[in-house]
């Protein structure tokens, strides 16, 4: 069974039921291919049959959205611990929603695609930076304008695809390292530093997960209502007889359910 990954940025999901999660993520040099940030992925908590079973029993059968319906849409589920992680953007997560939802045809008016800048001195994308306009980049601190790629996506992701690798490697190798601002330590150091930070991100979003994960198996674990410790047990069929044989029906072993192991107290 593959495991479920999401791009820690915009919540895109990989994965999916039969082919292996290598196949199947379209990253590469840290970039992903729907938002072009550093990207570092992060495994979800659980595989896709267990987000099906939720999205079948959440989304009616014949509610279409983005596409997909019923146990179809368990990408929304995962979206959701997406969401949670320190690293999530909601504006990228919602352009990214509104060209799927355009591609799917479900929304009829296309809104502008994102805007792949580069720092021509980095290479970092310059999100939120416009054409022939200074900016400071915020990975390197350069001052200048960003760089805009000649040509346009298709010509990347044709070659991407031609040598098998990212459009954010075709960008760099092709113009942005020939460009005479471009400094290759620079570029190796916020790479370096990106990853640093992705792998804290993920270590405190993983942490704070498995924190969820106990306290929901804890408020789900009966406790003592006297002592409040959980080393409980259950009285048993035959245990509940003895004691109306010997004490009556009304004896609290015949009328109790458990029995605490710390104090003793039956309820």
């Amino acid at each position: 069974m593959a495991k479920v990954e999401f791009c820690p940025y915009c919540g895109y999901v990989y994965g999916d039921r039969s082919q292996p999660l290598t196949k199947l993520m379209e990253v590469n040099d840290g970039k992903c291919r729907l938002c072009n940030n550093e990207y570092m992925p992060i495994e979800a908590n659980h595989e896709v049959d267990y987000y099906m079973k939720i999205a079948s029993s959440k989304f009616p059968a014949k509610e279409k959205h983005r596409g997909n319906w019923g146990s179809g849409r368990w990408r929304e589920i995962v979206e959701d611990e997406a969401k949670e992680n320190p690293l999530f953007n909601q504006s990228l997560y919602q352009k990214r929603i509104e060209n799927e939802l355009i591609r799917c045809g479900e929304k009829r008016k296309e809104l502008p695609k994102l805007n792949f800048l580069y720092c021509p001195h980095c290479g970092s994308a310059a999100f939120n930076e416009k054409e022939n306009e200074t900016m400071i980049c915020s990975a390197c601190s350069y001052i200048g304008v960003p760089y805009k790629p000649i040509h346009d996506e298709s010509y990347y992701k044709q070659k991407a695809a031609e040598k098998n690798c990212s459009v954010f490697k075709i960008v760099i190798i092709e113009e942005v390292s020939k460009l005479p601002d471009f400094d290759m330590k620079t570029f190796q150091s916020v790479r370096q530093e990106v990853n640093r930070q992705n792998q804290a991100a993920q270590a405190i979003w993983k942490s704070e997960a498995a924190e969820r994960e106990r306290k929901a198996v804890e408020a789900n674990t009966p406790k003592c209502p006297t002592c409040g410790s959980s080393k409980i047990k259950t009285i048993s069929i035959t245990r509940k007889a003895a004691g109306a044989w010997a004490f009556g029906i009304l004896s609290k072993t015949a009328r109790s359910q458990f029995q605490c192991q710390n104090c003793g107290y039956k309820w």
